[in-house]
């Protein structure tokens, strides 16, 4: 199914505007999300945020873009443009990135909170059994890491059966 381009359109408009910054946008096929990038006249990225197609496809642009103000989207990206925010089908957006990584025949899911730590669960939510002790702090993104090094991290952190 189709994205509704006047629906994009509307929702980088409004985020070009609110950011004072040329918003992009792309489709990252495999987590079914359209990533939105705003940068700077020179070119640097300075946030990104991400709609999942299925939000797009159930709500209108006006709804998403109330909920974004409800939600005081832009105030967080500003404050934190590290995090890669996401609007989901049921109209929240919460204070954490989520990632899910797929090795080894399994599902993994890699979350960065709005204190930045990071902590990689399994498929039924438990956090990897041998995850080191110092809680692992990152400045960026984890959408800025390759998937081989979560790929690794997990191979050494998890325990039997995980």
């Amino acid at each position: 199914m189709t994205l509704p381009r006047d629906s994009l359109d509307g929702i980088r408009a409004f985020l070009a505007y609110q950011l004072n910054a040329s918003v992009s946008t792309r489709a990252d096929l495999d987590r079914e999300v359209i990533v939105f990038e705003a940068r700077q006249p020179e070119g640097a990225t300075i946030c990104a945020f991400e709609i999942t197609d299925e939000a797009l496809r159930d709500h209108p642009a006006e709804a998403i873009i109330e909920d974004l103000r409800r939600h005081e989207v832009v105030q967080r990206l500003q404050r934190d443009p590290t995090m890669r925010l996401r609007y989901s089908t049921d109209r929240d957006v919460p204070s954490f990135e989520s990632l899910e990584v797929r090795w080894d025949g399994r599902r993994y899911r890699v979350v960065r909170d709005a204190q930045h730590n990071v902590r990689i669960f399994d498929a039924s939510d438990r956090a990897l059994e041998r995850t080191p002790t110092m809680m692992l702090v990152m400045p960026s993104s984890i959408f800025r890491r390759s998937l081989g090094e979560w790929c690794g991290d997990i191979a050494a952190w998890r325990g039997t059966g995980q």
